[in-house]
């Protein structure tokens, strides 16, 4: 989503990523964890909607790695450990 909208609009850019590409993440993000919490899961909105900011915190962030990897493993982390 953020790539999407990234390479669309040129609009806020912080260095090579597009903060609009970021909002849109954050708010598909926010739009799926409502999904999953009207499906049969046992989680609760709060946890599933923490994950959104994480993933966009950790998408604009330049760590060096590639963010289709770190965004799954950081926010799936920060979720699990919010769980114990």
């Amino acid at each position: 989503m953020a790539a999407w909208f990234g390479r669309k609009t040129e609009i806020l850019r912080l260095e090579d990523k597009s903060l609009l590409g970021t909002v849109a993440m954050f708010l598909a993000g926010v739009s799926i964890a409502a999904i999953l919490w009207i499906s049969p899961i046992n989680t609760s909105l709060g946890l599933l909607v923490l994950g959104s900011p994480t993933a966009a915190i950790n998408e604009v962030l330049p760590l060096g790695l590639d963010d289709n990897l770190t965004i799954p493993i950081v926010s799936g982390s920060v979720m699990t450990l919010l769980i114990l």
